[in-house]
């Protein structure tokens, strides 16, 4: 394996969601998943019903079949239902143990969901990179900005990404909350290069 996609953000809500992420991210990929697979929203306007989740994760197991999963962490859509029930939503298909570091082939990457408490594209970012200062990557979703950024010096580049979103369509809550749509997309990593591309789709 000399490549792997980082992504989140999809914000299933059916079958149909899942079949546009299958048409952004090409089969087969390997893929680092950073959260937000579903949409179990329980506040600012957005619903969780239970038939409704039933729906969401039956068409993310079915997406993810067409995949090759080798970590992921979860999202705050997912942290809801774990906090609510008690289980990892995702444990029957993605097994149980969430990863924040993944290394191959000599390089490391480091990942998080995100979360709301810094909107700054960046703060968030450079405080990951900061307790992983050993680490070739550094990712974070959640804000469904897209972006490449280097730190480093002449020995040693460090990548810190944001990962963007795969929404189909412009989520109610974000138009209720008058908040711009944003370029859809998603982050391919070449370990051997070192290089992370940004891929809009």
């Amino acid at each position: 394996m000399d490549e792997v996609i980082l992504t989140s953000d999809w914000h299933i809500t059916n079958k149909m969601d899942a079949k546009h992420v299958l048409s952004c991210i090409p089969k087969h990929s390997n893929l680092l998943l950073l959260g937000d697979l579903i949409d179990a929203g329980i506040d600012r306007g957005m619903n969780w019903l239970q038939d409704n989740l039933t729906i969401q994760l039956k068409a993310l197991q079915w997406l993810l079949k067409h995949y090759h999963v080798i970590g992921y962490v979860l999202g705050n859509h997912e942290e809801r239902i774990k906090k609510k029930i008690g289980l990892n939503p995702y444990t029957t298909f993605l097994g149980e143990h969430e990863t924040t570091e993944f290394g191959m082939n000599g390089r490391s990457i480091a990942m998080e969901h995100g979360s709301s408490a810094a909107q700054n594209v960046l703060k968030q970012l450079q405080d990951l990179a900061f307790i992983n200062p050993d680490a070739d990557v550094v990712a974070l979703g959640h804000n469904h900005t897209l972006g490449v950024f280097a730190f480093g010096g002449a020995n040693k580049t460090q990548w810190i990404v944001r990962t963007g979103h795969l929404m189909n369509g412009h989520a109610e809550y974000a138009r209720k909350g008058i908040m711009q749509p944003k370029p859809k997309g998603y982050i391919r990593y070449y370990f051997d290069e070192n290089y992370p591309e940004v891929v809009l789709v």
